[in-house]
């Protein structure tokens, strides 16, 4: 038989309600379950622990002298419990965190974050923004804890641990009223004919591929001027007369007057690969290890819905 906190507490609890099957309500059990944790319990001790009545269930001589042991075990154990809770609420060390300033962060990532500030209050939580091609190198040589990048952007896990968050997209950014949009995805061939703003260097991977499958589909894109920021591209295309394609990640309320399709043509995982939350296996920041943990329960709690 396994000893747990628990079994203490249902021990007391039959000891000083003198009646198992109060103690069983207190402790949310039925009472014939009730009955064989009490009875195992003198099995594993060896020693009767209770005088059984029609009316109660009293201590024996024995029995009184374990009681007095157990209690003083769980106040032990509680007081380890508030010096466990002094330590977490004390720990203030700092979590250097990566992101790419023009994705957005995950909600399951941000609830998470918001669980480690209610766990760590004083914990200190700075963001550095950059590109993924940038953000891996810094979190491999230790100038970042962790951080949100793009799996293709990783070339080797051997030093890295990850958890994917979510698979990437390439989208089409449109006006609004554009015909386009009343279609769910749309494809390169639907593109011809608009001029396309792609982002100037941040984005040289998704220029690459795209004009890439358009050499495959023998088809040509117009090109129009390189944005140099993704707030211009927006400005641009909600202004009207020209399109975008990024892998940036937005959800069409950010933007009122422009809509974000998938390109069906581009929308497959071995092309698109996964955002992911991305640290040292031999990290020495134990934030870390409490983030990956909450954005973990974060995500498994979103599958569950």
């Amino acid at each position: 038989m396994n000893i747990t906190i628990e079994t203490l507490r249902a021990f007391r609890a039959a000891a000083e309600t003198q009646s198992f099957t109060r103690a069983a309500e207190q402790m949310y059990m039925t009472q014939p379950a009730f009955s064989r944790l009490m009875s195992g319990l003198e099995k594993e001790w060896s020693i009767k622990l209770f005088e059984r009545t029609t009316r109660k269930v009293e201590l024996t001589q024995g029995g009184q002298a374990c009681y007095i042991t157990a209690v003083r075990m769980l106040d032990q154990y509680e007081q380890m419990l508030t010096e466990v809770e002094k330590i977490k609420r004390t720990f203030n060390g700092e979590l250097k965190i990566g992101c790419n300033a023009h994705s957005g962060l995950p909600d399951a990532f941000v609830q998470a974050m918001r669980g480690m500030k209610r766990e760590y209050p004083g914990i200190r939580l700075s963001m550095q923004s950059a590109g993924s091609n940038d953000l891996v190198p810094m979190v491999e040589n230790g100038s970042l804890d962790c951080a949100l990048a793009w799996s293709k952007s990783v070339s080797s896990f051997e030093h890295l641990e990850g958890i994917r968050i979510e698979l990437t997209h390439k989208y089409a950014i449109l006006p609004s009223m554009h015909p386009l949009a009343e279609k769910e995805t749309v494809s390169l061939r639907d593109l011809v004919g608009i001029p396309i703003i792609f982002l100037k260097e941040r984005e040289t991977r998704t220029y690459q591929m795209v004009t890439s499958h358009c050499r495959d589909m023998q088809i040509v894109l117009m090109e129009a001027a390189l944005a140099k920021t993704f707030d211009e591209m927006m400005m641009r295309v909600s202004i009207g007369g020209e399109g975008a394609i990024s892998s940036f990640v937005y959800s069409d309320h950010y933007f009122r007057d422009v809509i974000f399709r998938p390109i069906a043509d581009l929308d497959q995982e071995e092309i698109n690969g996964w955002r992911m939350f991305l640290w040292r296996k031999d990290t020495p920041n134990e934030g870390v290890t409490v983030l990956a943990r909450l954005l973990e329960q974060q995500l498994h709690a979103g599958v569950q819905e």
